[in-house]
């Protein structure tokens, strides 16, 4: 689906039992940072939850964290590491820092 990325892994995302392909993508902006978070079925072509975000500069990456479960790490500018808890509602990626939700660039992506 995407051709060039920033990071992926393979992670049972929705705790479905399967591996699912977890990419990181560059955003469709110039000037803004953005970027994309998709989750696709191994085997399928298409993504199955699939979300753009804005937010500031940040050298993102998936980390697995102590408690077993796939983050997303960011760090800033500034060198402070920002840690994002993932999960899918309603076709998207939701990503939350301390229980606050990044906000999407747009509207709804899918």
């Amino acid at each position: 689906f995407e051709t060039t990325y920033i990071d992926k892994t393979l992670w049972d995302i929705d705790n479905d039992g399967i591996e699912e392909n977890c990419v990181l993508g560059y955003g469709p902006t110039s000037g803004l940072f953005t970027f994309s978070v998709s989750v696709t079925e191994m085997g399928f072509p298409k993504p199955d939850y699939f979300t753009t975000y804005q937010s500031e500069w940040m050298d993102i990456s998936f980390v697995k964290s102590d408690d077993g479960k796939l983050r997303l790490q960011g760090v800033t500018q500034d060198g402070r590491v920002r840690l994002f808890d993932i999960a899918l509602r309603d076709g998207n990626v939701i990503l939350s820092e301390n229980g606050e939700e990044l906000s999407f660039y747009g509207m709804k992506n899918n």
